[in-house]
């Protein structure tokens, strides 16, 4: 399995649909967490950019990832494989008690 950066270009003003779609967005990306595809998802604060780490055999599954978003219609995107993505995990300290 590899991994990919999608880094992704939202339009500087949001009409109504886009607002609306925004919930259906976040289900989406948090089934697509749940099931490992997608790692991270970091929104600018200006909020024209996403950047998201995801999984894939190839890169036409990332494609036909990004088409399954609901806010698909508004995103400019480009797909950078990875050698690799590095990401802190907490340490949970065991208890011997």
């Amino acid at each position: 399995m590899s991994q990919f950066m999608i880094v992704v270009r939202l339009p500087e003003y949001l009409d109504n649909e886009f607002v609306k779609l925004i919930p259906k967005q976040r289900s989406h990306v948090d089934r697509l967490m749940a099931d490992n595809t997608i790692f991270s998802y970091s929104l600018s604060l200006d909020r024209t950019q996403l950047w998201i780490i995801a999984a894939a055999e190839e890169e036409r599954e990332i494609i036909e990832m990004m088409q399954g978003f609901p806010l698909y219609d508004w995103m400019k995107y480009d797909i950078q494989p990875l050698m690799f993505h590095s990401h802190g995990l907490p340490i949970i300290p065991i208890s011997l008690n």
